[in-house]
């Protein structure tokens, strides 16, 4: 009676284990996943779909101008956005901007493409400057940090004569997408520089000085300035083309 007792007691638990349902499909379900998932995932099983991407997750990086659904990694965007080698502003000769004197002149650019390691700038000499006065000339970022830069007499920068002139920086830098600001300034004695442009050129900072970090000495720029007044005004936008 004892042994029919365990028999019955045995197969009665067999039965139940081997019905039950075990959500998850964890180890010895022997079944497919089921109830809510969680961590990147959002629904429930067997059909959940991705929630979120990892922070840090890697992928492949696609093939340039490829124009697609696929997944960007930040390698992709980087180089879609410091993918071109020059960009120009302003077009003519005509004459206006003048460089003055202990002072700084910023002009607003908005680059719709990025420039790795611009190292040149072009400019239109139309009045020529005194060749051992000294002027500086840089790219300061929308929150007021100089970028490229280059100060020097005008015969060593090649400004001591009119014409299209081709500068280096001396120091070169990144320029990805977004709004900068041409800047010039001089010590000088003799006669100002006059850069050459496009006249009646709507700009919200056009030829005007900074509000802090105006002052300079030395025909050098100024590490930072400040920019807090925009006003959408035209004037004569000079010819600036930046290049690798």
């Amino acid at each position: 009676m004892i042994r029919k007792l365990l028999t019955f007691v045995v197969l009665a638990t067999g039965m139940a284990l081997g019905q039950g349902q075990f959500s998850g499909g964890g180890a010895g379900s022997g079944g497919a996943p089921s109830g809510p998932a969680g961590g990147s995932l959002t629904g429930t099983y067997p059909n959940p779909t991705v929630a979120s991407i990892p922070s840090g997750a890697t992928a492949t990086t696609q093939a340039a101008g490829d124009n697609s659904t696929k997944v960007a990694t930040t390698a992709y965007a980087d180089r879609l956005a410091t993918g071109a080698t020059g960009f120009s502003f302003g077009l003519g000769a005509t004459g206006g901007p003048v460089v003055t004197n202990n002072a700084t002149k910023v002009w607003a650019l908005q680059l719709p493409v990025g420039i790795s390691n611009v190292a040149k700038f072009e400019i239109n000499v139309t009045t020529a400057a005194t060749g051992t006065d000294t002027y500086g000339f840089g790219i300061y970022t929308l929150t007021g940090s100089l970028g490229c830069k280059v100060s020097d007499t005008a015969t060593n920068l090649g400004i001591a004569g009119t014409g299209i002139k081709v500068l280096t920086f001396t120091t070169p830098c990144t320029l990805p997408v977004g709004q900068y600001y041409f800047a010039a300034t001089g010590a000088i004695a003799g006669t100002a520089l006059v850069l050459g442009g496009t006249a009646n050129t709507p700009s919200n900072r056009c030829g005007v000085n900074p509000d802090t970090g105006n002052a300079t000495t030395s025909g050098a720029l100024n590490a930072s300035i400040t920019v807090t007044t925009f006003t959408l005004t035209t004037c004569t936008f000079p010819m600036i083309a930046i290049s690798q």
